[in-house]
Parts: C-alpha cells; sequence; structure tokens
C-alpha cells in the first residue's frame, strides 16, 4: 500500500511544518535552474570542486563522530523529509510556570540509504550512557525510547520502516505516530484534515498544476500560546490580542516550485486572516490591479517591482487604532495637523487623498557602472497629477531646499 505522507501522519493541531516532497528529485531541479547551471560552468566547476574538498577536510572530525563522511550523510535523504512542531501533551508536568513544551517530529525517507541512518543511531546509543534506552514491540514495528532519568525533558523516540525513520522528542507522540503510520483506526484528526491547512495548501500551486517541491504551514498564535510561561503579565499580553486585532491571524503558509516551465522558480507566500479584519490587521489592503510595466519604465533596468494597495482603506485603519489608545480625532489634531502647518498644505487632502493605490520601486545602474552607481527609483501613482505638480510639488520642493542649504 501506497505509504502516509506528512499530512497524513502528522496531528491535526500541528504548529508548524516544512515538508521536501521528494530530496532527490529536489536536487534534480535545482540543476536546472540558473544557479545550478552555475555549478557545471568549466570556469567555476574548479572553484566549487576546491570549496567542496575544504569542506570534507574541515568535517574529518565529523565522520569519527558520526561513522559517517559528508558524502554519505548527505546522500541519505531520499524522498520525502518532514519536520513539525507538534503540540504539548497538557498532562505533562509544567517547569517553573512553563506550559508543557511543543515536540519535534521528523519524518525523513531514506530509502537505501536506511543502513547509513541505522549508523547514526548506533553511535547515537553508544553515546547515550546517562539515558534509559527502552524497546517496544508495536504490531510489526519496534518504538525505541530514550529517557534521562533525572532530565524529564531530555528525551527522544523513534522507529524504522520500509526505508523511513520516524522520531519524536516527545516519546508519548512514538505511539501515537506508530498507530497512524499502520493505519490502526484513531478518532484523533492529521494535518490532512486540518481547514485552514488544506485551504493555504490549495493556493500553493502552480499555474499548470506544478506541485511544490518545498512547503510550510504555521500556527503562530498557537505557537505563542504554548511557548508563553502561564504568568500574569502573559495573560495580560493575550488578553490584548483580540483588542489589537492579532488575534485574527489564522495560519502562514507558502511553498516554492522549483524549475517549472518558463521559470527559475515560483515561490507562494500566504497569510490567512479572519473575517472581519479588526485592529492591526484592518491596514492589511492589498488589491487587484495591473502589474505590468508603466510606459515610462525602461528595458534597461537590473529590477522591477510593483504593488497595488487600497490605502485609503489602510489610512482609516490607521486612524481607528491611532483614536482607539489617543483619543477622538487624535490622529487629525496631533499628526495631520503640525504636518500640514509646516509643509504650508493639507497633507491629508493634497497628498494622502490624491494617492491612487500603486507603488513602483525599479534598481538599476547610472551608467558608467561603478561601484558605487546603483541607483533606485520609487514611483507612487496619483489620482490627478496636474493638481499636485501646480499645488503641492512646489511647496515640497521648497522644504527640500530650506532643509539642504
Amino acid at each position: 500500500a501506497t505509504r502516509l505522507t506528512a499530512p497524513q501522519l502528522f496531528p491535526e493541531k500541528t504548529l508548524a511544518y516544512v515538508r521536501i516532497d521528494d530530496v532527490q528529485q529536489l536536487k534534480a531541479d535545482l540543476g536546472r535552474t540558473s544557479v545550478g547551471k552555475l555549478g557545471n560552468d568549466d570556469q567555476l566547476k574548479p572553484i566549487l570542486s576546491e570549496f567542496y574538498g575544504s569542506l570534507v577536510r574541515n568535517t574529518a572530525q565529523l565522520q569519527e563522530a558520526i561513522g559517517l563522511n559528508l558524502d554519505e550523510l548527505l546522500s541519505i535523504p531520499s524522498g520525502e523529509l518532514s519536520i513539525a512542531l507538534l503540540p504539548g501533551h497538557d498532562d505533562d508536568e509544567a517547569v517553573d510556570d512553563e506550559p508543557a513544551r511543543p515536540a519535534i517530529a521528523v519524518l525523513l525517507d531514506a530509502g537505501q540509504e536506511i543502513s547509513s541512518v541505522q549508523v547514526l543511531l548506533n553511535r547515537m546509543h553508544e553515546a547515550a550512557t546517562d539515558m534509559v534506552h527502552e524497546e517496544k514491540a508495536f504490531e510489526r514495528l519496534t518504538l525505541h525510547r530514550y529517557q534521562h532519568p533525572e532530565r524529564r525533558r531530555q528525551r527522544i523516540a523513534y522507529f524504522i520502516d520500509d526505508g523511513v525513520i520516524i522520531a519524536t522528542s516527545d516519546p508519548d507522540y512514538a505511539e501515537v505516530l506508530a498507530a497512524r503510520w499502520l493505519g490502526l483506526p484513531s478518532d484523533d484528526g492529521v494535518l490532512a484534515d486540518n481547514r485552514k491547512f488544506t485551504s493555504m495548501m490549495a493556493r500553493c500551486v502552480g499555474t499548470a498544476g506544478e506541485r511544490p517541491q518545498v512547503s510550510f504551514y504555521v500556527d503562530p498564535l498557537e505557537i505563542v500560546r504554548q511557548l508563553l510561561p502561564r504568568t500574569a503579565t502573559t495573560s495580560m499580553v493575550l488578553a490584548m490580542l483580540p483588542a489589537l486585532g492579532i488575534d485574527g491571524i489564522e495560519a502562514v503558509g507558502g511553498s516554492a516550485i522549483i524549475a517549472p516551465p518558463d521559470f527559475d522558480s515560483i515561490s507562494h507566500f500566504h497569510l490567512s486572516l479572519s473575517s472581519p479584519r479588526r485592529g492591526i490587521l484592518s491596514l492589511l489592503r492589498p488589491k487587484s490591479g495591473s502589474t505590468t510595466p508603466e510606459p515610462w519604465v525602461p528595458d534597461s533596468i537590473a529590477g522591477y517591482s510593483t504593488i497595488n494597495w487600497d490605502l485609503a482603506s489602510t489610512l482609516q485603519g490607521i486612524e481607528r487604532l491611532f483614536n482607539q489608545f489617543r483619543g477622538d480625532d487624535a490622529l487629525n489634531g496631533q499628526v495631520f495637523a503640525p504636518l500640514s502647518k509646516r509643509l504650508d498644505l493639507d497633507f491629508r487632502k493634497d497628498i494622502l487623498d490624491n494617492l491612487e493605490g500603486r507603488i513602483t520601486i525599479l534598481q538599476g545602474f547610472v551608467r558608467p557602472v561603478r561601484i558605487n552607481s546603483g541607483s533606485n527609483v520609487y514611483a507612487v501613482r496619483l489620482k490627478n497629477p496636474e493638481y499636485f505638480k501646480n499645488n503641492v510639488l512646489p511647496k515640497l520642493l521648497k522644504q527640500v531646499e530650506q532643509r539642504f542649504k
């Protein structure tokens, strides 16, 4: 039967997760990118070979410690490699008012190189003289557990099956993961059942349906709740999150697709927010718009980026948040009014309300190219450029001239 992947194995409430779908395939795909092709350049090959040889020599002591040289160590991942941060168990004993620490879990498909993994585990066993080692038969698996007798949090557990090793820093999770790995009935959900996770990953595929080689997912607020100690101060901090609207951050995730057709790579980064957005989150207002370079952008630039943003909504959010803490109409009275008086114009009407919402950044080099000839151009699209040119720009230039006299 097809074995489980990390989203089908790790718990539904996984706090964070990063996954490489196939390490060997990722290496091959990286070799097809422009950076990867540099490794085959005849002029660079000697330099890269010398660098790698130096790295091997400098890691000679590592081989004595773990029993593998650098080449053998790097060749271990043959398929999937996933690392996850799992929630701590509520029944764990707290230490100094700290909550139960989250656990780390690793899934590594070593394939034919599982013998090298066994060499590493044997060396670890020999070195762990101060830890108690226990073996437990679980169906066709053998669960290994190491626990320091006096340090509760110094522990690890793992099992190996069909060229795959699954390890966790919390042995209590080992049996849960083993049962799920074997397909035994369970009432607990898995990460693939998590709505926030599936919604995030559904947006991370390529335009032609390319699957990402690398993906990640984070539940930031739950991590904060897990890691903060249980004190009056942290309780107050957590109570402030709804007032600031930060509790509306549901998840962060993304992916990388390496060497798809026509591109070196395609990266996705997504922020999942609850609705309606409140507090600080109301400031995040990207909008749809053209990303085609404007006619005035030259073809000789080194870099180009543009973003469309609903600046009016962001300003309204800033105003609500500022006035919430400083009083009614505080932003106008304490910020905009002094600026307007200094610039001799209506800062809000003449500048802010005239911004259309597209911002463009160019990177290039002033000719002839010198070591310090790099230059950036920042452009902001206006609703009424003629009004700005005739009534606002002269006053701004006057302020600049006075400052540089």
